[in-house]
This record gives C-alpha cells, structure tokens and sequence, in this order.
C-alpha cells in the first residue's frame, strides 16, 4: 500500500491526538481499499496470475500488463513504465514491466503485452480514496471532539502552583468519577477561574454527515447504497437515480476490464472475463460495516445487500 505520511516527524513530539488521527485514517483507507478491489472478479486467468495483486495495481497506478515471461514460461500482470513511441491512438510501443517487491524488471512491447485499465482514463480510484478517507477521519475526529465536549464543557483557569493539582483533578473528572474529594486548603478556589465553553450537541449532525460521506465513497466504487436515515421518505426518481450512478461507476471500470480480457484472450489464447462478483454483498451504513468484520479481504461472509451486475439491488 502507497505510505500516506498522517504520523509526526520524529523531531515532534507523538501527541496522542496525532497518533489516534493517524489510526484511524489508516483504517478507514484500508477498508476503502479492501472494498474497491473486491467489486470485480477474474475469471479463467492462468494460476501465475494472481488477481488480488492485479487489482491492488488497478487501485493505487490505474494499469497494470499482462505478459510471458520467456524465462520462466509463466503468464504474469505487474506494473509498468511506459517509453519510446506512441501510436496514433496514444498506445505506448515500449513498456517496462518491474515488480515493486524485487529486482525484477523485463522490456516489452505492444507485440507480446497487454495493457489491462482501470478506466478508459487509466486513474487509480486510490487518490480519491485518500481524499475520501481524510474526509472522514475529520469527521470522525470532531465527533469525538464534540462528544467528549460534552462531559467537560468547561477550561480552568489557575496560577503555575495548582497547575499539576487541577490535572490530577481532570483526570478524575474525566473517569467520570462521581464525586472527588480534595482536602482542605489543597486549592486556592479564589484564584481558579472556570470558563464555559457551552459547546453545542452536533453528534446526530455529525454522524449524518459521516453516513453520506460514506455512501459518496460506495457510489465511487460501485457500490449500491442507501441513506438509512431517509430511507422511508425515499422517493422512486432518487432510487433510480443512485441505482443509475452506481451502474455507471460499475461499468466505468467493468468495460476497461473486458477490453483487457478480450486483447489477452486474442494474443495469449486465454478464455478470460471479468464481471461484477456474483452475490456480492455489502453493508449499508458506517454503524454494520465496523462492527462486521476486523479489515479482512474476505467478503465470502459479509451480510447486507445484494450487489447485482446493473446495481440494482
């Protein structure tokens, strides 16, 4: 997975704010990743050919190519740079394929490789999965803010002295301590002043806005969703409306694909194809999918609604 840089540098000190932010916008981009490469499913490919590693390509560099190695007489996909001439429809003659993981490289041209797409754009979804999970994470982080505002709406205000007596004071506070004893004298109350911040309830906002953010990035991948706090007063035009803009995110990415499939089919004699996964299944809101399982690439077992190829569900 390309590294996204959300932990301070080593010069700074590792709040445990920064560190929780980091966490969970880690989190969430992996499971956008785990649910975008999991939408298509290849068929009839050679064993050597691993499509977990195809799609991962197809997310985070949009391309990938398919070849023979001569060496090894075995048909691989791995990602590629492009070089020399072009033809007149923008295809590239030269291509080096390299995998990322060794030393492996091998130069290529449009005779004996096949370029597979993500999109006729060639634009990895992982870019705007980024975005997506930054989005998120910042929703995430200012419900926790507001949330915990709640229980201690308040800043105290005090001299150096009683600095370290107020913490300790928190700190109880904050363990939702029913009651905390101090002795007498241990503070000067004059001298502490208590500002309200009177922060407003914005939680049921807030958790709105991070199901249709969410259900933005389902309809970015393809997949059929629906807004569960408005569900009963959904009308037929809004349903067809998603259902038609998840069909063309599917096949957006579906008709790259099948080109891909037919060219190897046409120069390595395969008897490949690629559709959306049958009886895929997928949660409909934040509250069933992080409860649903711990960011496992199987989706043998996920319960919720039925994906079909049209997006309808």
């Amino acid at each position: 997975m390309p590294y996204v840089n959300w932990y301070p540098s080593k010069r700074r000190r590792p709040y445990r704010s920064t560190l929780e932010t980091a966490e969970i916008f880690t989190e969430w981009l992996e499971l956008l990743v785990i649910l975008d490469t999991a939408l298509y499913e290849w068929t009839g490919l050679p064993d050597s050919i691993d499509t977990r590693c195809l799609e991962l390509d197809l997310c985070y560099i949009g391309f990938d190519l398919c070849f023979k190695d001569d060496v090894m007489q075995e048909y691989y996909c791995l990602p590629c740079n492009f070089g020399g001439r072009y033809d007149i429809y923008g295809n590239p003659y030269e291509r080096i394929v390299y995998s990322p993981y060794n030393n492996y490289s091998n130069h290529l041209t449009n005779e004996n490789s096949v370029i597979i797409r993500s999109n006729f754009l060639m634009r990895p979804h992982y870019l705007t999965l980024v975005d997506y999970a930054e989005r998120i994470t910042r929703i995430v982080r200012t419900l926790d803010i507001n949330v915990n505002a709640q229980k201690t709406p308040f800043i105290l205000v005090s001299d150096e002295e009683q600095r370290l007596s107020l913490e300790n004071l928190y700190k109880k506070v904050d363990n939702f301590e029913p009651a905390i004893h101090i002795k007498q004298g241990m503070l000067e109350m004059n001298a502490v002043k208590t500002l309200q911040t009177e922060a407003p309830y914005l939680a049921d906002r807030l958790d709105g806005l991070l199901h249709n953010t969410f259900n933005e990035a389902l309809t970015f991948m393809g997949y059929n969703n629906s807004n569960q706090d408005k569900k009963e007063r959904l009308v037929a035009a809004e349903v067809q409306g998603n259902n038609s803009n998840v069909a063309g995110q599917q096949n957006s990415g579906l008709i790259a694909r099948k080109r891909g499939a037919e060219e190897m089919n046409k120069m390595f004699g395969f008897n490949c194809d690629v559709k959306i996964r049958d009886n895929l299944v997928i949660p409909q809101s934040v509250n069933e999918i992080t409860y649903m399982y711990p960011f496992s690439s199987d989706f043998s077992t996920i319960s919720g609604s039925e994906v079909s190829k049209n997006g309808r569900t």
